[in-house]
C-alpha cells in the first residue's frame, strides 16, 4: 500500500518546507511529520520521489524552476534524513515556468 507524501511549502513551525508522510493503510496516522533542509518554497517548486542514493528509501527531489533565471535547480534530500542533501545543482534546462512538469523514471 503506497503511503501519501504531503509537502507544505511554507511550514511556519519549522520555517522550512515540511514533509508529512501519511500511512497508506491508515489515513488517520502519520509515519513522519518533519521540516526539511529546504528553505520555505513557493509555487515555482515541484517535488518528486526517487531513490537517488540507492539505499532503499525514497529521496525527496525538489525542483526549483527559477523562472527568468539561468538554470533550473535540483535539490535531492536524503529519504532517511530529510535534513540532509544527497545532491544539489543546476540541470541543463534554463529557468522554467509553470508550463513545465517533472517526473522521475529510468529512460533506458
Amino acid at each position: 500500500m503506497p503511503d501519501i507524501y504531503a509537502i507544505n511549502r511554507r511550514d511556519i513551525g519549522s520555517n522550512s518546507t515540511a514533509v508529512h508522510v501519511i500511512n497508506g493503510a491508515n489515513w488517520g496516522m502519520y509515519l513522519l511529520n518533519t521540516g526539511t533542509a529546504l528553505i520555505q518554497t513557493d509555487q515555482t517548486w515541484s517535488f518528486a520521489l526517487g531513490d537517488l542514493d540507492k539505499d532503499g528509501k525514497l529521496d525527496l527531489w525538489g525542483i526549483n524552476r527559477w523562472p527568468g533565471g539561468p538554470h533550473t535547480v535540483l535539490h535531492a534530500l536524503n529519504g532517511a534524513n530529510l535534513g540532509q542533501y544527497v545532491q544539489a545543482g543546476y540541470v541543463v534546462l534554463p529557468g522554467t515556468d509553470l508550463n513545465w512538469g517533472f517526473e522521475l523514471d529510468n529512460y533506458n
